[in-house]
């Protein structure tokens, strides 16, 4: 967790640097857009595939691994 948050604070310091040098605006358009747009279809595709009406909903007592990874739908 504390070499995580390191990381974190490193690329934090290294966005604040690009942004101190090529501008924030130049920051936004080459790194906070496409990271947003990346996201989304990340969600959204996680979401469709949970989320189909024809996949059944285990309870915690009858899920397992097996039956998890038959019931999920491929998009």
């Amino acid at each position: 967790m504390v070499i995580s948050d390191i990381a974190l604070l490193v690329v934090g310091y290294i966005l604040y640097e690009l942004a101190a040098a090529y501008s924030f605006v130049w920051l936004v358009k080459v790194f906070i857009v496409p990271y947003f747009i990346t996201n989304f279809w990340l969600v959204l595709i996680t979401l469709l595939q949970h989320t189909d009406e024809s996949v059944p909903h285990y309870s915690g007592a009858e899920w397992d691994w097996l039956r998890g990874a038959l019931a999920t739908v491929d998009r």
